[in-house]
């Protein structure tokens, strides 16, 4: 009856925006109408089940597409008509969240909808920024649900596309019909054409937004169907967008980030991130080939344009970062933490330390946050050996008669090693990490070349963080060797004693030593039992020295490990267990003041 009386005001002879119009005030009033009981009274639910057919007229009233007419029509008309055609996108949305209707049988409007962005090479509407949608900038999941006053109308296209799929699973139970429909509406909205841009033809006006679009499609298509063949074949697909090579800087940002929001979704999946790394060490080896100094950009007058192939390298790097520290997309359930794709190593690892990147000061810091990501990620699944909290007690040997120890130190930090973390590694983790030690043997010497270019510094430049960074990634990389008896940490210290004897810089010298024995002590204290001498030796030459850098921070964790056994360490003065962490806490001020009497008490 609806459907006769629109068909009769449909031979009116108005204009057709009105007719289309008159069309949609006529829907949502009939859905307002249906919530109404027949005693008239209101409620929460919608009675009025979805009827696309009365929507693809509304559509095929107007003209959605983009043709040569738009050339000769002023751009303040063609603008008001683009926010009119997001305004249309819209309501079709807010059918499916506000009015219930099911999006199983709207194929015609999906077709209707896609010729507005098919027209214009899948490019925003005018007005729109180019940049991704706001859930997948934000990595947030429950924004595909929300109407966004933000939302670009491909955007709000593209949630449309997920909440269809919902509808697929909702009403088949068997899986063939979503199959099906998904496969068509993919092919129909997923762009497959890759785009020119190039650094003498870069993106103008509203075209960047063409890869911005294309690569959001990508996200949308591998989140509705995640099978491992389909997620290799969108991501080929993507890569193939742009020839990044000869793409301009603004094009190269674009892929980057589509890089982060991929991997991202990759891991909220638990797939495995191997053609993402793929991807990007094919990106690194392009970027590394212009900063070859036989392409020039060397040069003074080229400096600008190497800044920019600087900068792309290191958003490259922080994207692997922020991929490998992010668990997934923003969800209420928080996963286990689980062991990080070996790929990293197996494919990216060789890049990072093979090129001229790591000689830069900047991008060095980028690689080590890169390499910190992967152990960060290990170190969740496989935990370093915890120092036992200390023993002050341990002067009272009566207090071991009592039951008897045969004779034992039970406080030997490598007996106490050998009873530490008994709980069973599962069997994936732990093979896991044997294959990724294998891998990581390989380039150990190249990563301690790497450290060695970032330890020396003048006299006049002493600030130390950037070698502690260096220093921590390398016995960080170097735990993960030891622990799968490829290394020993004897070998480190004397590594770290070879490369300190080459600092000119006294002061400089005895803090990386300091840096290197503290951080190994924290990752694997069972070494403290066949070194002390050398710890304890190190100590005593750091306390007297006049610069102090991390000596109260090497001071507290000896204490802690060794809980004032050692002779030379019985009678501290005043030196308090920290009643939160259970360990022996100094501060930088406070040991410049005891320093006298600790060295007094020895």
């Amino acid at each position: 009856m609806v459907e006769a009386a629109l068909e009769l005001q449909s031979n009116q002879p108005e204009q057709q925006l009105y007719k289309s119009e008159y069309i949609w005030r006529t829907v949502f009033s009939l859905c307002a109408l249906s919530q109404f009981t027949a005693q008239g009274i209101v409620t929460s639910s919608v009675r009025l089940k979805a009827h696309w057919p009365i929507i693809k007229k509304a559509l095929g009233t107007i003209r959605l597409n983009a043709d040569e007419r738009d050339n000769s029509t002023p751009a303040f008309t063609l603008q008001k008509r683009d926010t009119y055609l997001r305004l249309v996108t819209a309501r079709c949305y807010l059918l499916t969240v506000r009015w219930n209707w099911s999006l199983v049988d709207a194929d015609d409007v999906f077709h209707g909808l896609c010729a507005i962005f098919r027209s214009r090479q899948f490019s925003n509407l005018l007005g729109e920024p180019n940049d991704f949608p706001a859930f997948i900038r934000n990595q947030d999941e429950t924004l595909f649900h929300v109407n966004e006053a933000t939302d670009t109308a491909y955007s709000l296209f593209l949630k449309l596309i997920i909440r269809a799929v919902k509808d697929f699973s909702d009403k088949d139970s068997t899986g063939r019909l979503r199959t099906i429909k998904l496969s068509r509406l993919l092919s129909l909205t997923v762009p497959v054409g890759s785009m020119s841009f190039s650094k003498a033809q870069p993106p103008v006006f509203q075209a960047l937004s063409m890869l911005y679009n294309r690569y959001s499609a990508v996200f949308v298509a591998i989140y509705v169907d995640p099978s491992d063949k389909h997620i290799r074949s969108r991501l080929q697909q993507a890569r193939r967008y742009i020839t990044f090579k000869d793409a301009d800087s603004d094009s190269r940002t674009a892929a980057i980030r589509s890089l982060l929001h991929l991997g991202i979704l990759l891991q909220h999946l638990d797939k495995p991130l191997d053609d993402i790394l793929n991807w990007t060490s094919e990106i690194l080896e392009d970027l590394l080939t212009e900063l070859s100094p036989n392409l020039g950009l060397m040069e003074a007058h080229r400096q600008p344009e190497r800044e920019k192939v600087i900068l792309s390298a290191q958003m490259l790097l922080r994207t692997i970062t922020t991929i490998m520290n992010t668990s997934g997309l923003a969800s209420s359930v928080q996963k286990p933490p689980r062991y990080p794709d070996t790929a990293f190593v197996q494919v990216l690892l060789p890049r990072l330390l093979s090129g001229s990147l790591v000689k830069d000061h900047r991008t060095g810091l980028e690689i080590c946050g890169c390499i910190r990501s992967f152990l960060d990620a290990r170190h969740a699944v496989l935990p370093s050996p915890t120092i036992p909290k200390p023993d002050l007690q341990n002067g009272k040997q009566e207090s071991q008669d009592d039951y008897g120890d045969g004779g034992l130190d039970l406080n030997d930090p490598m007996l106490l090693a050998l009873f530490d973390n008994i709980e069973e590694i599962p069997d994936e983790n732990r093979l896991a990490d044997k294959k990724a030690s294998e891998i990581m043997d390989g380039f150990s010497q190249s990563l301690y070349t790497c450290v060695c270019m970032h330890l020396g510094c003048s006299a006049l430049d002493c600030n130390y963080d950037e070698a502690d960074e260096w220093l921590k990634i390398w016995l960080g990389y170097g735990s993960v060797l030891v622990r799968n008896k490829k290394r020993d940490w004897n070998y480190y210290l004397q590594l770290a004693e070879s490369a300190s004897r080459d600092i000119v810089d006294a002061f400089r010298r005895i803090h990386i030593r300091l840096r290197v024995a503290t951080s190994i002590l924290w990752l694997d204290y069972s070494i403290y039992g066949s070194r002390t001498d050398y710890f304890v030796k190190l100590w005593i030459e750091a306390i007297i020295s006049p610069n102090i850098t991390i000596q109260h921070e090497f001071s507290a964790v000896l204490f802690s490990v060794d809980s004032l056994r050692h002779p030379l360490l019985r009678d501290m003065p005043c030196i308090q267990v920290d009643p939160v962490s259970g360990y022996f806490n100094l501060e930088r001020n406070n040991l410049k003041e005891r320093r006298l009497q600790i060295v007094t008490s020895m």
